[in-house]
């Protein structure tokens, strides 16, 4: 009898080790280099997605806090303010928006989230650059 319970305890124990759900997914860093790929938008509707005509818009995350590029104008500060908002301002702190966030693998979408927003819905797509910016046809 207990050889039995040790064989099935120890059936259990593999079986439970051995369908354990990975949920975890590889969260790439804010920091760095983003080149903007497309826009979700919609007219009313549900959103659709528009790629961009070139990549030459872009945003660099800097780990001092600061921020560059094309793609958000004047802001030159930014600043996490929760796990999925973003607080980006102008040098001379006259203008400010808050972003709602989020990175899955290598893609970053930012949406307004106040004093600016959509009132249908919008969002910007962004990919992190890791080497040569392939556009698909």
């Amino acid at each position: 009898m207990k050889s039995l319970l040790t064989i099935l305890s120890l059936a259990i124990i593999i079986h439970l080790t051995a369908c354990k759900k990975d949920n975890s997914e590889t969260i790439t860093s804010l920091t760095g280099k983003w080149i903007m790929i497309g826009n979700y938008i919609s007219a009313g509707g549900p959103q659709y997605y528009v790629p961009v005509n070139d990549y030459s818009s872009y945003v660099i995350f800097n780990t001092d806090g600061s921020v560059g590029g094309t793609a958000f104008g004047t802001f030159t500060q930014y600043s996490l303010k929760d796990s999925v908002t973003i607080y980006m301002v102008t040098a001379d702190k006259s203008k400010y928006e808050n972003y709602r966030y989020r990175i899955r693998h290598d893609t970053l979408t930012m949406s307004p989230a106040g004093p600016t927003f959509c009132i249908e819905g919008c969002s910007t797509l962004f990919v992190k650059q890791s080497g040569n910016i392939i556009k698909s046809k």
